[in-house]
This record gives structure tokens, C-alpha cells and sequence, in this order.
């Protein structure tokens, strides 16, 4: 199975750079514009190998960057499925919050990536990557050549750790842009975790 992992587009200002997790934020205007024109590129790779199957974020701002390129493909009634298990990881009471106003508001200090992550609230960080490990391997076993995922860039990152086994800190360092396209040949079933 090939599976191309795509980034949301560039969200609400306010958004930006901070721990969002489960919150439904929307998308800018300039992340709507960019939507629309990355559908034609879209498009044009799923012209040269077609998607069988769309798995997507039940969250608005990938459903949002994902719908320029569903209106496009229209007529061929490509099967999409959203679900709460690409969301990103949940920040409980620090979502929506940047790293500034998490140290004014509940006076944390950084220390390291595994500390900073664990003083946070909200999913766990062993909860979080069991889930990304659950959802891609039950990907991993269905009946397709070729799939789409729109996620977020933690799911991302999660899985790059997952599947090549660099520390965690590292695979969290790796950029992934708004509307970036990252793509795995040959996705088999991830054979256990470790965080």
C-alpha cells in the first residue's frame, strides 16, 4: 500500500503556533485560497495514480483543506472517511494556548521534549501514539494500492517515529508545512511501540 499523508492548510491567526489539539479551528483566508490551488496538484497526482480510498480528520480544518479536491473529483464519488482517530493529540486545558501563555498561566518551566510534553495536560503521550499505532494498522490491512490521509502535522511526526524509530524529539523537529505532502511506499502493519 502507498499512502501520501497531506497536512491541513494555514489555519486562524489567533491558531497559529499554538497547542490546538482537538479544537474545531477553521481555517484561514489565506489557507482557503491555498486549498483551492493545492487541489489542482492534488488532482493531478491522483490522475497519475488514483486514490482508492480518502481517510480524513473529522476536524474542519482538514475536512476544509480536503473539500477543493473532493469538488473536483465530483463525478468520481471518491470514498472518504473522517474520523476522530487522525485527530492530533489533545492538550486538554492547554489547548488553544501558545507556549508563552502556558508558562505565564501555569508557570511550567522546559526542561526537555519528554518533560515539556508530560507536564501538559490531556492525552498522554504512550495514549496518543497507541492511537496513531491502532489507526495505521488497521489502514495497513485494508484492501487498497493507494490512499489519502489529511491529518495534522503531529500525526504526521507520530508516525515517522513509529515507523523508523528515531527519538521523539527528532521526529517532532521534522517540518511539516501547511499543505505538505509526505509519501510512504510499500505501508505495511507497524509491529508494536515503544515511547
Amino acid at each position: 500500500m502507498k499512502i501520501t499523508l497531506m497536512r491541513h492548510a494555514r489555519i486562524e491567526q489567533e491558531y497559529q503556533h499554538c497547542y490546538n489539539g482537538h479544537i474545531n479551528v477553521n481555517l484561514s483566508t489565506s489557507g482557503q485560497i491555498d486549498a483551492e490551488h493545492f487541489s489542482l496538484q492534488l488532482l493531478k497526482l491522483h490522475y497519475q495514480h488514483p486514490f482508492e480510498h480518502i481517510f480524513c480528520s473529522d476536524l474542519n480544518r482538514c475536512k476544509d483543506s480536503l473539500e477543493p479536491f473532493l469538488a473536483l473529483t465530483e463525478r468520481e464519488k471518491l470514498p472518504v472517511t473522517y474520523t476522530r482517530g487522525l485527530r492530533e493529540k489533545s492538550w486538554g486545558r492547554h489547548e488553544g494556548l501558545n507556549y508563552d501563555q502556558i508558562i505565564k498561566r501555569d508557570k511550567l518551566q522546559y526542561k526537555n521534549f519528554n518533560q515539556w510534553v508530560d507536564a501538559l495536560d490531556g492525552e498522554s503521550i504512550r495514549d496518543y501514539m497507541e492511537r496513531i499505532w491502532e489507526v495505521f494498522s488497521d489502514l495497513s490491512c485494508l484492501p487498497y494500492s493507494r490512499i489519502l490521509v489529511v491529518t495534522h502535522a503531529g500525526v504526521i511526526k507520530s508516525l515517522y517515529y513509529l515507523l523508523n524509530n528515531l527519538p521523539l524529539e527528532d521526529a517532532f523537529s521534522i517540518k511539516t508545512a501547511y499543505l505538505s505532502l509526505f509519501e510512504i511506499e510499500n505501508f505495511s502493519r507497524i509491529e508494536g511501540i515503544d515511547v
